[in-house]
């Protein structure tokens, strides 16, 4: 399961990559280096964790598509700007991408009520319930 513990007021560069001939979906910030832990989120899907908590790769390979969302807005949805610092406990056993062509959503749960997202950069946002990270939408196209 993928938490956030807080939204630090700063900004991330993010670099959103995306290759549908080898079925590859990446999203890379500012806060990637050589001391990034790496954290098997499901069978298809890596991500890397800086040593101050920070989303620093995400990296999802031949993955399981979905048509539409797997998780819905709430009817009051709470919008933060910055960057949210995550905890990685343990695998989400799967992870779906719904893609939209110029943008995409890594799913990580289904059905639940999105009631907080975080707008990381303008390509960018992660949407929460609770505290629980359940899907990363993406902008190929700003």
């Amino acid at each position: 399961m993928i938490m956030i513990q807080d939204v630090l007021e700063r900004t991330t560069r993010v670099q959103i990559e995306v290759t549908r001939d080898v079925e590859t979906y990446d999203i890379t910030t500012s806060d990637m280096d050589d001391s990034c832990i790496p954290y098997r989120v499901a069978q298809k899907a890596m991500m890397w964790i800086s040593n101050d908590g920070l989303l620093a790769e995400l990296e999802c390979i031949y993955p399981q598509y979905v048509n539409g969302p797997l998780c819905f807005n709430a009817s009051s949805l709470i919008t933060l700007n910055g960057t949210p610092k995550i905890v990685c406990d343990k695998s989400v056993g799967q992870v779906w991408i719904e893609d939209r062509g110029s943008s995409f959503t890594v799913w990580f749960t289904k059905g639940e009520q999105i009631t907080k997202e975080v707008i990381v950069a303008p390509n960018m946002k992660v949407l929460v319930t609770n505290s629980q990270v359940v899907g990363i939408t993406a902008m190929t196209v700003s």
